[in-house]
């Protein structure tokens, strides 16, 4: 009878010991491109989507740059370039692009709360030149976060 009990026993502790409850992981915060290459044939478009995810810093704007293969596809801009709802529906943003390399700021405006989360920052437009496949690279230490005084806040684990 005692040698019953034991067993119960521990086949009691080890079923409540393996119904823990494991810690939840959090993702670490990530910008997404929709794609990271695209073929393209000569005057045809693709819009990439550009996403911050998972960002638990509250933040005021952001500034960052990607890098593709200008002699196979020109940005369009201004008209190609499409803020997000990230920063806000007031938010400002500044776009353009320099060799092989777009360059944006997105910002919410004074008075507007910072931001944390996941959602889209942008869309771009891109149009071939010839026809190929371009890679587009988010430039690491171009990215940059300031908090609502214009001061740089810094993310780590990106």
């Amino acid at each position: 009878m005692l040698k019953k009990n034991i067993i119960l026993i521990l086949l009691t502790g080890l079923i409540l010991t393996s119904c823990e409850d494991d810690e939840t992981t959090i993702p670490p915060p990530a910008f997404l491109l929709s794609s990271s290459t695209s073929s393209i044939t000569v005057e045809g478009s693709t819009t990439l989507s550009v996403e911050l995810a998972n960002l638990e810093t509250s933040v005021f704007g952001v500034s960052m740059q990607i890098s593709y293969d200008a002699s196979v596809v020109v940005v369009d801009t201004p008209s190609g370039f499409v803020q997000g709802p990230y920063f806000g529906t007031n938010a400002i943003s500044l776009f353009e692009t320099v060799d092989n390399t777009i360059h944006f700021s997105i910002s919410a405006i004074q008075g507007d709360a910072m931001v944390n989360g996941t959602d889209k920052l942008c869309d771009f437009t891109v149009t071939g030149l010839s026809s190929g496949t371009t890679t587009y690279t988010i430039v690491p230490e171009e990215i940059h976060f300031i908090d609502d005084n214009g001061d740089a806040v810094i993310i780590t684990d990106l």
